[in-house]
């Protein structure tokens, strides 16, 4: 359950066929997709709460797929 004034570090990894969802270091979901989006759109859902994204990074986990 969230907590009101306490920071959450979470993680979305989408590594090519494997998908996770990590929440201060616990992993939640992890599944590997063997046929997953391979381009698409991200957002966060912002409707009804009082969330603040601070920090918010991404990274490319394979070097040899950079995209513009």
């Amino acid at each position: 359950m969230l907590k009101y004034n306490v920071p959450i570090r979470i993680q979305l990894i989408a590594d090519g066929e494997r998908i996770a969802y990590v929440c201060n270091g616990e992993v939640i979901y992890d599944v590997h997709d063997p046929d997953p989006y391979t381009d698409g759109w991200f957002g966060f859902r912002t409707v009804n709460n009082h969330m603040t994204i601070d920090n918010f990074k991404i990274y490319s986990l394979n070097s040899s797929s950079k995209r513009q």
